[in-house]
């Protein structure tokens, strides 16, 4: 994929913006300028802690400086303006670079005192390793800001009052749920039944769905699947008599296991974590709020350090009597989306399809004096099913793109 713009995101807290040309590296952190090229500890008019560029290239190679406290917010947007239109970013290959690029297009967002700017699309945003805030008049300017390349997870938390080890790394797996189809079938979900008839063909439909578990070095762990483990079987009917469906062991759900965190949320609403996310650990547990991701600026830039997430939703059909040609009824029924499967992506990240395979059944049970099968309680042949059809895979389902996105803290930083 090509992308056209790059950006520097300015998280920018100033001070007192009384123009100063400064021409010295500046002192990040502080209302001044060093002394490295060429001046003295000149007064400089944005107060700013950290120049960050995203090397990631899926990520639209974002550069970001981070600002101090927000509490001079006010100050430096009557200077660049409610949208930041009134200033402008340099861009320099070093200190010495006299042919700057100036950024073609800038952005301000109030809620984290940000400055997002574009790199022009011909230059290679690596070679630009300092960078420059001023007013589209130059009257001021701020010292050479060096960017960086890496982040702390404190850093991309914006706030020294959050905490790291409050952070909760996301964990994703999946389980393969199972789903009858045959004559006796019918209803959908919990409501579902099924009768054991003579001559009937029972068999299966399997869909793959997504869920999602938390950790955290301090508080309350969600890292449990299904009966609290991970990596098992729970199957149909296992206490009933006789157990089983119609006397088979049929898995009602298959779970694997979970390995790496795929991204972060705080765990309350606090500081620039404003945004509940509502996840489901197993086909068991219900949904509960899992943490908290920021929003993007109205230009979609995620706060400093942090990676944008994009919910998706797949919403399979329901299979219904010889709705595949020639089939039984099944239970695999989508009511008000009950069979529909919820993913959140980071832009760095990719995913398949949703997938639902069948394992149709060619031959009945058998249910008269000739057959093998035991019988239930009131003396009546159950069947056994001996030759359960090989499984094809039905048309797999598109995710559709859902809103909003938001901004989570990165696997990396965790």
């Amino acid at each position: 994929m090509m992308f056209k713009s790059r950006f520097f995101v300015l998280a920018v807290v100033c001070g007192s913006l009384l123009g100063c040309l400064n021409t010295g590296v500046k002192t990040l952190g502080t209302s001044s300028s060093g002394s490295t090229v060429g001046s003295t500890n000149n007064a400089d008019p944005f107060v700013i802690n950290l120049a960050y560029r995203n090397s990631n290239p899926s990520t639209n190679l974002v550069y970001q400086i981070v600002g101090g406290t927000d509490n001079t917010a006010e100050s430096f947007q009557s200077t660049c303006g409610s949208d930041g239109s009134s200033c402008a970013c340099d861009f320099y290959q070093s200190t010495s670079d006299s042919s700057p690029l100036t950024s073609t297009n800038i952005s301000y967002s109030l809620s984290t005192n940000t400055i997002s700017c574009t790199l022009p699309s011909s230059a290679t945003p690596a070679n630009y390793t300092y960078i420059r805030l001023r007013t589209t008049s130059s009257s001021q300017v701020s010292g050479y800001l060096n960017v960086t390349n890496t982040l702390t997870l404190q850093q991309a938390l914006n706030s020294t009052a959050l905490s790291t080890t409050a952070v909760r790394k996301i964990y994703n797996y999946s389980c393969v749920r199972t789903f009858l189809e045959g004559e006796g079938v019918s209803g959908s979900g919990s409501g579902s039944s099924i009768t054991c008839l003579s001559g009937q063909h029972l068999g299966f439909i399997y869909g793959n769905y997504n869920f999602y578990l938390y950790q955290s070095e301090s508080g309350t762990d969600l890292n449990t699947n299904v009966n609290g483990t991970v990596n098992t079987n729970t199957f149909y009917n296992a206490t009933g008599t006789p157990s089983g469906i119609c006397s088979k062991a049929v898995a009602q759900y298959s779970c694997g296991n979970y390995s790496a965190p795929v991204f972060g949320l705080y765990p309350t609403a606090a500081g620039q974590f404003t945004q509940g996310l509502v996840m489901q650990a197993s086909p068991t547990i219900g949904q509960a709020v899992y943490g908290y991701a920021a929003l993007p600026d109205a230009s979609g830039n995620c706060p400093v350090g942090l990676v944008k997430i994009t919910p998706y939703v797949a919403q399979p059909y329901s299979i219904l009597l010889n709705s595949l040609g020639t089939n039984p009824p099944s239970n695999f029924i989508n009511n008000a989306g009950s069979l529909n499967d919820k993913i959140w992506v980071p832009a760095t990240s990719g995913f398949s399809n949703f997938t639902v395979t069948r394992q149709a059944n060619s031959t009945p049970c058998c249910t008269d004096s000739s057959c093998t099968s035991p019988k239930d309680a009131n003396g009546n042949y159950v069947c056994t099913y001996s030759a359960v059809g090989g499984t094809t895979a039905l048309t797999p389902v598109t995710y559709g793109v859902q809103t909003p996105s938001l901004c989570a803290i990165p696997a990396s930083l965790l």
